[in-house]
């Protein structure tokens, strides 16, 4: 009878073990669960921030072009300038050196 009476208490303690075990599992499932939804709120966010960017895509594409086209223009025109600054001081070198010589004489 004790034995059984020890038997009785270690399966007791056994089911308290297997039940507290249990109760802990059922937690960190609902946390996993909580987890999981708040991840797929936060793929389903990106998935259709994606989304946007890529309708954009092809604007900025284009304003990127343009941009380039006038950044070369700009370049371009940069070069005529300084090109036709250099000019003038060349002009301008001998124009004063012609007034130097004439006043030389």
């Amino acid at each position: 009878m004790e034995k059984e009476l020890e038997q009785l208490r270690d399966a007791t303690k056994a089911a308290s073990a297997i039940a507290a075990r249990a109760t802990n599992l059922e937690t960190e499932l609902a946390r996993l669960q909580h987890d999981s939804i708040s991840d797929m709120r936060a793929a389903e966010e990106t998935m259709s921030e994606a989304v946007e960017l890529r309708k954009l895509l092809p604007k900025m594409e284009s304003k990127v072009e343009l941009l380039e086209r006038e950044v070369e223009f700009l370049k371009k025109d940069k070069s005529e300038s300084e090109e036709k600054i250099r000019d003038l001081e060349k002009k301008i070198g001998a124009l004063e050196k012609k007034d130097v010589d004439e006043r030389n004489k």
